[in-house]
């Protein structure tokens, strides 16, 4: 995954046809945790390259150690099979910090700009 700072905002886009196990999973946090060196911040991240996702990955994204240090996270999707089925998870499993999925960035970075006032 490719991940930088800008505006407030962690961007990360993942790299063509990455399935995400554990050890990426892993990987994308250690990478998101130095960016943030210890601040809060809001994410968005572009799933349009991901070809899967293994259960323990999610998991992981989903714990302690995998929302340490964020404040929110904008999701974009390309297509409205994956949208509907992941919007469905996330009304069902109530995530730990605010998320929400896009097809456009612009609207997610919309969504994002307030929670950029709460980063310590």
């Amino acid at each position: 995954m490719e991940m930088w700072l800008e505006d407030g905002i962690i961007h990360g886009v993942y790299l063509p046809n990455t399935v995400v196990t554990l050890d990426v999973a892993k990987k994308c946090v250690e990478d998101r945790l130095k960016i943030a060196n210890g601040r809060y911040y809001p994410s968005l991240v572009n799933l349009k390259n991901v070809a899967g996702e293994e259960k323990a990955a999610h998991d992981y994204y989903s714990s302690g150690e995998g929302i340490r240090y964020l404040i929110a996270g904008a999701f974009i999707v390309d297509s409205y099979l994956p949208a509907l089925l992941a919007n469905i998870y996330l009304k069902i499993n109530k995530p730990k910090v605010p998320a929400r999925l896009f097809n456009h960035e612009e609207n997610a970075l919309k969504w994002l700009e307030p929670f950029k006032n709460q980063m310590n």
